[in-house]
């Protein structure tokens, strides 16, 4: 398949400093890999919001998925399915 499951995230950096990318250590059961989906962040709770998408193929996903992070720095957290 030419999707992946992974959660990257680029981390801010200063006016001198290169961006880079930064893997998210992810918890529980995942969100399968997908492509075309929608993907927001919540500020106020700090968490993810998951919605849709497809297999990469022909099959069309209507689930959704929030993932919380752990905490202010964004380096983990746990997936959890509220609906499908």
């Amino acid at each position: 398949s030419p999707c992946t499951d992974d959660l990257w995230m680029l981390e801010a950096a200063g006016p001198s400093q290169a961006r880079r990318w930064q893997q998210v250590a992810e918890r529980g059961p995942r969100p399968s890999a997908r492509a075309s989906h929608w993907l927001a962040y919540d500020a106020a709770a700090n968490r993810l919001l998951l919605h849709g998408g497809n297999d990469c193929f022909t099959v069309h996903m209507h689930d959704t998925w929030i993932f919380a992070f752990d905490d202010s720095t964004q380096r983990s957290g746990e997936w959890r399915l509220v609906a499908v």
